[in-house]
């Protein structure tokens, strides 16, 4: 079945890119912090000796019910690494205190929780700097503000590198109560010259020929950050835009997205990295219509990240089922092709979108280079998360839970999506003493569809932990995506983000 056009289809979710300063807080001058090395990894993965940004930590911002932002950094090498992490303030760039953490295993995770940590002061805003000494290592972050039916949550992930362009889906201005603000990092060693080039979605054509975007730009020295807020900047207008960002020197872009105004009923928000590395095959391995008895529904978001003009071809499966091999239950593109820089985009909780309703799928697509990003809403939650253009035959979590805090608390199932792989293994470490307390498999699969893994599901797991969980394809080299959604009871409490690449190596 062929799906409509929908450039202009509301998606009722801003998707930008992260910003430094958090909700809706006026723009504020951003602090830089050390680079001591120049990185060439993987997204988010810093090789052995090599780095990890979190570009914003902070602890009790704005007050006791303020935002904090715990985080969970994993080791997915496969010797045991120590860690050295620096806590840098935002207002002058001082470091403020340091922490060592000794012999993290292959596989195993350390969390921080800056709350319970005396020595950074309240109201504190902070650069964090991990260095690994043994051991390539990831890291999450978790954003929470609030409490009850205001509570919020966010989810971005570390950086080690750059790109020298940067795809962004979505960004809004004044969209129905949304607001994207972006954070521009320089990981490079010289001065970057930065072109963010906006295009109007939908997009505006004469002659047939799409409207030049709008251009703003930045100089950004090594290690800094350049902070893009839309409300100061008078060019841009009221709606939705697709950006794509390029530089002379690698720079990463974290994202914020938030509908949270003082006088909004039900405030959401969710984060999301800026899309370095689209390929000419994304697997989305999460994708709602109408589900979980709250209207949870997703829109996909597809920017056509190449160079010229480029129809996507979308391929969808009934998460769960098997029976049909790989030939997708359903198929869409759309009737115009899109040109570059541009996007389209798909609402699945449409009343006359073509899929099943209360369903849930995994997604393939293909026909271009594309950068895909899926906003998830329900009228009180949002969380978004990037489609897997890099499969791998081993992923990373580094934190999964069950009914962490108790029984309204942090449960977080994961979907797994074949990229080709016709099984997998799961093992689940726990935090606190790094042992390996389940291994289980999952499959049979067939390329394109997935299954759901859910903690609270696996009697050999207990309430309250948290896991670090590895997910090795039994058929490598083919590969696997993987996403993990974090959900827990009152406000905006969901996010999600995205499973990391690894060694192929096995563990020891």
């Amino acid at each position: 079945m062929v799906a409509r056009n929908t450039w202009g289809a509301r998606v009722g979710a801003a998707l930008v890119a992260y910003a430094f300063v958090i909700a809706l807080a006026p723009a504020r001058p951003v602090a830089a912090f050390p680079v001591p090395s120049p990185v060439a990894a993987a997204p988010a993965t810093a090789a052995a000796g090599a780095t990890v940004y979190l570009p914003n930590v902070t602890r009790m911002l704005g007050g006791p019910d303020g935002w904090q932002t715990p985080f969970i950094v994993q080791n997915i090498g496969n010797t045991d690494t120590d860690l050295e992490i620096s806590f840098y303030g935002f207002s002058d760039g001082s470091l403020v205190t340091q922490r060592h953490v000794s012999a993290l295993r292959p596989g195993t995770s350390f969390a921080d929780v800056p709350n319970n940590d005396t020595d950074l002061p309240a109201n504190g805003q902070f650069a964090v700097v991990i260095v690994s000494t043994a051991a390539p290592v990831v890291s999450v972050v978790n954003e929470h503000q609030g409490t009850g039916d205001r509570a919020e949550a966010l989810s971005y992930t570390g950086i080690s590198s750059g790109a020298t362009k940067v795809s962004l889906p979505y960004v809004a201005k004044d969209l129905d109560g949304w607001l994207t603000t972006f954070i521009i990092q320089n990981v490079g060693t010289a001065p970057a010259y930065v072109d963010v080039a906006l295009m109007k979605t939908p997009v505006q054509l004469v002659n047939g020929v799409p409207v030049p975007s709008l251009h703003l730009t930045r100089r950004i020295e090594p290690g800094r950050s350049g902070f893009v807020d839309p409300r100061g900047e008078p060019s841009i207008g009221a709606g939705q835009y697709a950006a794509t960002i390029t530089a002379d020197q690698p720079i990463a872009v974290v994202t914020n997205v938030h509908n949270d105004a003082p006088g909004v009923a039900a405030p959401r928000a969710y984060s999301y990295n800026g899309i370095a590395d689209p390929g000419t095959k994304s697997f989305v391995p999460y994708l709602a219509r109408n589900i979980d008895k709250i209207g949870r529904s997703s829109t996909l978001h597809v920017q056509n990240a190449g160079n010229k003009e480029a129809k996507p071809d979308l391929q969808f499966y009934r998460l769960g089922e098997t029976v049909r091999l790989d030939i997708p239950d359903f198929r869409a593109t759309t009737n115009d092709p899109i040109p570059p820089g541009a996007v389209a985009s798909i609402d699945f909780g449409a009343e006359n979108n073509f899929l099943d309703n209360m369903q849930t799928y995994t997604v393939t697509i293909t026909g271009g280079t594309f950068a895909v990003l899926n906003a998830t809403l329900t009228s009180g939650t949002a969380l978004g998360f990037t489609a897997v253009s890099h499969p791998s035959a081993k992923l990373y979590l580094p934190n999964v839970t069950r009914q962490l805090g108790g029984f309204r608390g942090w449960t977080t199932p994961f979907f797994v999506q074949s990229a080709g792989a016709s099984g997998a293994t799961v093992r689940w470490y726990r935090f606190s003493d790094g042992r390996l307390v389940y291994t289980q498999t999952l499959g049979p699969f067939y390329d394109g569809r997935g299954v759901r893994v859910d903690p609270a599901s696996i009697p050999q797991l207990s309430n309250d932990p948290q896991y670090a969980v590895v997910i090795e394809s039994t058929s490598a080299p083919l590969g696997l995506a993987a996403i993990v959604l974090e959900y827990a009871e009152g406000g905006d409490s969901a996010m999600a983000y995205e499973a990391f690449i690894g060694s192929p190596s096995p563990l020891p």
